[in-house]
């Protein structure tokens, strides 16, 4: 989306400034009409405080909530409702009051960080205005008694319905909780919980001792849980007082009573002692030493009860197996019974809780909805709006706006009309303001900048400046720089076409001052004049008419010798246009203007064509096809973009080549060279003098 230009915009309002001014002026006399014919008006004044409602804490139900800046703003809006002011009028009617043509306005505002309210009432009629903000005043004292009483009317209403709803739920609540009570007796419900759980946590204890023993039982580990300690069988087997059969037969006998898992790690650990003892022994005594038979008599004997409770143990593991897996699954079918029944009475006591909770928070929603209806019936026997008038409807007093206002009312309503007028023929009728404009729009590079000098317009050229015009023919300077210093690609090209969109855009001026300026840098220069319907080259260079192009089109006889003249500027020639013809564009198409052209560029540095506009002829685009390339001007404040663009295009179907632009009629600010050109005015008197005859300059 394109931006606003403002600078374009202050260049529209300037184009439109009669328009403008002419819309102001009428704004201000019609405000000016207005206010000499406006009927007298009339204003009463009052002041009121309100206050709001009487907080009362127990009824933080009901309470409205009180907030400063919302309240205040709020009882201004209902001080000027319509029920206020339609309620004024019944009044004023009942009294037989006829109101005025024109219905009073009643405003309403407040002082900051206050209560105090400013009534102001405005109208044709004196004594009715005063009356009407009386009788508002009283209109809006019984409008908030009774918003306040309808307000406690339905918030007494609601609590009372609610009140009830809550005492069915209470009942409810409580013959749920007997009910339940009957059927289950809730008293000892925690001790059979901790009961159950006991019971089962021994059930499961039992459950993990069966299966530790039949995993000894069919790995072949003995059973630790009865075997003898240790240190006890080996002190045993170690006494000296007891190293004969009968000893052992004794130790066996107290074995007897062990399991058989128990007797045999009883009968290893014996085992293992001995040998430990016959290895301590050896050690000093002969393995012959009668102490050391005895000890392998007893090892022997160990080994063998070893060997025969191994056998015994694996002849009765089957039995014992089968013992231990019918007592698991009997374990386990307990267990599940005792967690059932331990999960509803654990039901049992969620839904007892749950109960007593249903029941007490109904009745303490109960107890609070009473409170809170008991302090509504309260404060509907108060008047909670403390509403005091502390002054009353004052007496009307003449009010008419001054002049000075009114009149600046109208300048600024009429300068937002001319402005937005501006802008709607500015989109409607749009124009190349600033060389912003022109280098985003065309997108081609500014080779010069003419100075606007409305004195040289009128069929002058640079050969007529004086000191007061020096920026014009500066501007010439510039341009000629440009063109001596153009890319190689167009700087060999040296036959120029010099055309516009539209007529009165400066391309004539153009064309022949750049001329001058290239002849007075000592270049040879032809000059075409090439507009053959009004060509006026001739009366600015001062030279004579004809013959001229039209003549060496028309007739075979004229040699293009004899239509080329001198003027007053050395090293500058015109071909002038010649007489006016009939038909001309077609004599154009067949004249070799092609062939002509190059024979005059061997003759001279420069030829410069000045076309038509190209919008105004065909002439314009046939001969820009016959240059080298083509110096399109276009005027600052005057061009418009839809038709530069479409001159543009139709050069651009002929495949003419127009590399740059030069914007004419550029304020001297634009151009940057304001301080240069009034230096330079101190210095000379006439540019391009030197290039002068003598007794040619004026």
């Amino acid at each position: 989306m394109e931006s606003f230009d403002l600078k374009g915009f202050l260049f529209e309002i300037r184009r439109f400034w009669l328009l403008s001014a002419i819309i102001v002026s009428l704004a201000i006399c019609v405000a000016f009409v207005i206010h000499l014919f406006s009927p007298p008006v009339y204003e009463s004044d009052a002041k009121m405080v309100v206050t709001g409602k009487l907080n009362i804490p127990s009824a933080a139900a009901y309470s409205d909530g009180l907030e400063r800046e919302g309240y205040i703003g709020t009882q201004a809006t209902i001080m000027q409702s319509r029920d206020v002011t339609e309620t004024a009028q019944k009044e004023l009617t009942k009294q037989g009051k006829t109101p005025p043509e024109k219905p009073v306005l009643l405003r309403a505002t407040y002082i900051p960080k206050t209560f105090v309210f400013l009534l102001s009432a405005t109208g044709s009629d004196a004594e009715y205005t005063q009356a009407y903000l009386r009788e508002a005043i009283n209109a809006f004292n019984s409008l908030r008694k009774k918003m306040r009483a309808d307000q406690t009317a339905e918030a007494f209403a609601a609590l009372v319905d609610q009140q009830q709803r809550f005492r069915a739920e209470v009942d409810s609540a409580t013959q749920a909780l007997n009910e339940f009570q009957r059927k289950v007796t809730v008293g000892s419900l925690d001790e059979e919980v901790v009961s159950e759980n006991n019971y089962v946590l021994n059930l499961r204890k039992r459950v993990a001792d069966l299966r530790v023993q039949k995993s000894m039982a069919l790995t072949g580990s003995p059973d630790h849980a009865g075997a003898p300690d240790p240190s006890v069988a080996a002190a045993a087997a170690l006494d000296p007082n007891n190293l004969n059969g009968g000893a052992l037969a004794q130790q066996q006998g107290q074995l007897g009573g062990q399991s058989s898992d128990q007797q045999l790690l009883a009968a290893k650990q014996n085992a293992s002692s001995l040998r430990s003892e016959r290895r301590r022994l050896l050690a000093n005594l002969r393995p012959s030493h009668p102490k050391i038979k005895q000890l392998d008599v007893k090892i022997a004997d160990a080994e063998n009860q070893i060997q025969f409770l191994n056998n015994e143990i694996k002849n009765s593991g089957k039995e014992h197996l089968g013992s231990i897996d019918s007592e698991m699954q009997a374990l386990g079918k307990e267990i599940a019974e005792r967690e059932e029944r331990l999960s509803k009475l654990n039901q049992n006591v969620a839904e007892f809780q749950n109960l007593k909770d249903r029941l007490a928070n109904a009745r303490e929603t109960y107890q609070r909805l009473m409170a809170s209806a008991q302090n509504v019936d309260v404060s509907r026997q108060i008047d909670q709006d403390v509403i005091s008038v502390l002054e009353p409807a004052s007496n009307p007093y003449s009010i008419k706006t001054r002049l000075y206002i009114v009149l600046a009312e109208g300048a600024a309503v009429g300068g937002a009309l001319g402005i937005a007028l501006t802008f709607l023929l500015s989109k409607l009728t749009p124009r190349f303001q600033t060389l912003d404009q022109i280098k985003r729009a065309l997108q081609l590079p500014i080779y010069g900048k003419v100075l606007r000098d409305p004195w040289i317009a009128r069929n002058r050229t640079v050969l007529d400046c004086t000191r007061r015009h020096i920026g014009f023919a500066e501007s010439f300077r510039a341009l000629r720089s440009a063109m001596l210093h153009l890319p190689e690609a167009h700087r060999d090209r040296r036959c120029i076409a010099v055309t516009s969109a539209l007529p009165a855009e400066g391309k004539t001026t153009v064309a022949v001052n750049l001329a001058i300026a290239l002849a007075a840098a000592n270049r040879t220069v032809l000059l075409i004049d090439t507009d053959l319907r009004r060509g006026s080259l001739h009366q600015r260079l001062k030279a004579r008419q004809g013959p001229g192009l039209s003549d060496l089109i028309t007739s075979q006889e004229v040699r293009p010798g004899e239509v080329i003249h001198p003027t007053r500027m050395p090293n500058l020639m015109l071909l002038p246009s010649g007489a006016r013809v009939q038909g001309i564009s077609e004599a154009i198409v067949r004249f070799g203007f092609d062939r002509m052209l190059q024979e005059l560029g061997q003759q001279f540095d420069y030829v410069i064509l000045d076309l038509p506009p190209v919008l105004a002829t065909d002439d314009s685009p046939t001969l820009c096809t016959y240059a080298d390339w083509t110096m399109f001007v276009v005027r600052l404040h005057y061009s418009s973009p839809n038709e530069t663009f479409r001159a543009l295009e139709e050069l651009a179907i002929r495949q003419v080549d127009v590399p740059g632009v030069v914007v004419n009629a550029v304020r001297t600010k634009d151009t940057g060279h304001g301080y240069y050109h009034r230096f330079l005015g101190q210095l000379e008197d006439r540019p391009f003098r030197q290039a002068l005859p003598a007794g040619k300059g004026r």
